[in-house]
């Protein structure tokens, strides 16, 4: 097996810099990660070197007594969740990180 090595900045919406950043993440969290065993062709991360990266500006959601917001910076989210039991927010960086966290949320 061949491996080509690529720096990519962190953040920037790479699917395998956002998946790497996840799991390193619930690691540090004892989280429990799945992680995938299988070939690559099957894997559902694009991690190849020639890939487009999805233009995507990170946004702040919040989700207050069932009315969800989205907010473009910490400052606004934490005022509309500051205080508030049950209120729930999220700093989203990728489109597919928006839809994991309404799905988590049952949006």
């Amino acid at each position: 097996m061949r491996f080509e090595w690529e720096l990519v900045k962190g953040h920037s919406g790479h699917e395998g810099n956002e998946r790497c950043d996840q799991i390193a993440v619930a690691f540090t969290k004892n989280d429990p990660v799945d992680l995938y065993s299988g070939p690559m062709s099957e894997y559902s991360i694009k991690i190849g070197t020639h890939q487009k990266v999805e233009s995507f500006d990170p946004v702040y959601l919040s989700y207050v007594d069932g009315v969800l917001s989205r907010h473009t910076t910490w400052e606004d989210c934490q005022n509309a969740t500051v205080g508030i039991s049950g209120a729930k927010y999220k700093k989203v960086k990728t489109s597919q990180e928006e839809q994991d966290t309404l799905k988590l949320w049952g949006l």
